[in-house]
């Protein structure tokens, strides 16, 4: 999906469910990407607030579960 179908879709459900904010992912690499959340005013919280995106796999899950058990 392109940014702009996202855009387009999300902030007329975002604006009608009386949403606050949106946060979203974007690779780093994406630059195109970034400039264009960046022109519509996003802000990167990766660099001004020092966000880090973290993903539990499969393997990792059934770990933790298996510990909680214990």
């Amino acid at each position: 999906m392109t940014p702009l179908a996202l855009v387009s879709i999300s902030v007329p459900l975002a604006m009608k469910t009386r949403c606050t904010g949106m946060m979203f992912v974007v690779a780093q690499s994406n630059e195109p990407s970034v400039q264009f959340y960046k022109r519509r005013g996003a802000e990167d919280l990766s660099q001004e607030e020092g966000w880090r995106l973290f993903r539990f796999d499969k393997d990792s899950l059934l770990k933790m579960a298996t510990r909680a058990e214990e």
